[in-house]
């Protein structure tokens, strides 16, 4: 890494983690009702405000923080991999295919085994990302272009067997399945975060082990081997990592779209295309991108809440289409 690469990463990573540190530091006090942060001392059996704050608001941020560093960072190792800024868990397939095994699963006597969702949901998201690399591979490699129409295109189907498999959940259940299929923080609590956060963990040091190939990669396949890449093991510590963590936060709150494209892309434009520094930052950017816009959500739908997804497809859909625009 050139002096110049160690200086822009310091910008950057100072950069992120002041934004993540301002997230969080603001998130727990927005919603329906303004609380401060002389409600953390004290416990959940305290004032209303400090039950509000330890039972609701905290754990609620710590899931955002934790759920919106990994998508981020899955997004920001797919669209390395592929050189394709349209790529991300969510338009590759993976967090349908994770969603629909993950609600099977817990529609199943897995529901009761510690870890059995999250394993399910990873199950399900290999299953999507490897259909679309059987479908969208040529000779030579991975057509960028092909494999994210492949990937929306495996979504879909996946989505399309969710809403089969939705027709026979109990009713009883339905409203709370579809409020889980939009994605949101509203839901968990501590025990989703233990749940979560220890995959989320192992995801990232994955994705983080196989930056320094998939930095090699950008140029391409062919190149990346004759510089002692060993391009398949960096390949399937990709798909692993970026599964894992998709599947992860998709078995506690849902697939929630467009972090692993938005976040990624605008990191770019600081770091430039180096993985080893676009994966950390984004981690750190996505963090505190979930956390604000959940926030965002809990203030302006109050007294009500919104998923959380919600507001990321609001802004995720314009940007979509804004890239898909810049790059005619």
């Amino acid at each position: 890494m050139t002096a110049l690469t160690r200086n822009r990463f310091a910008i950057a990573f100072v950069a992120g983690l002041t934004f993540a540190a301002a997230a969080a530091l603001i998130a727990p006090m927005i919603g329906s009702r303004f609380i401060g942060w002389q409600s953390f001392p004290g416990d959940s059996g305290g004032t209303v405000e400090q039950q509000i704050f330890h039972t609701l608001r905290l754990p609620r941020v710590l899931l955002g923080l934790v759920v919106g560093a990994t998508l981020a960072m899955s997004g920001a190792a797919m669209q390395g991999w592929l050189r394709n800024p349209l790529a991300s868990e969510y338009t590759l397939g993976i967090s349908s295919g994770a969603a629909f095994v993950a609600l099977l699963a817990g529609e199943t006597a897995l529901a009761g085994v510690p870890g059995g969702v999250p394993v399910a949901g990873m199950i399900g998201g290999l299953t999507a990302i490897g259909l679309v690399w059987a479908l969208a591979r040529r000779r030579g490699g991975l057509a960028p272009g092909d494999t994210v129409l492949t990937g929306i295109t495996v979504s879909l189907l996946f989505s399309a067997l969710t809403i089969i498999a939705l027709n026979k959940v109990a009713t009883t259940r339905a409203v709370h399945v579809v409020r889980w299929l939009t994605g949101g923080l509203d839901t968990a609590g501590y025990d989703a975060l233990r749940q979560c956060a220890p995959w989320c963990a192992v995801s990232m040091v994955i994705l983080m082990a196989a930056s320094r190939d998939l930095h090699q990669l950008a140029a391409g396949e062919d190149l990346a081997a004759t510089r002692g890449v060993r391009v398949a093991r960096a390949q399937l510590l990709t798909l692993l990592g970026a599964s894992l963590g998709t599947a992860a936060a998709v078995s506690v709150c849902g697939p929630i779209g467009f972090v692993g494209l938005i976040v990624p892309h605008c990191v770019r434009l600081l770091t430039g295309p180096d993985a080893r520094l676009a994966l950390p930052i984004s981690a750190l950017a996505g963090a505190g991108f979930l956390a604000l816009c959940d926030g965002t959500a809990r203030f302006f739908s109050r007294p009500e809440e919104l998923p959380v997804g919600v507001i990321t497809a609001t802004i995720g859909g314009p940007f979509f289409l804004w890239l898909l625009r810049s790059r005619r």
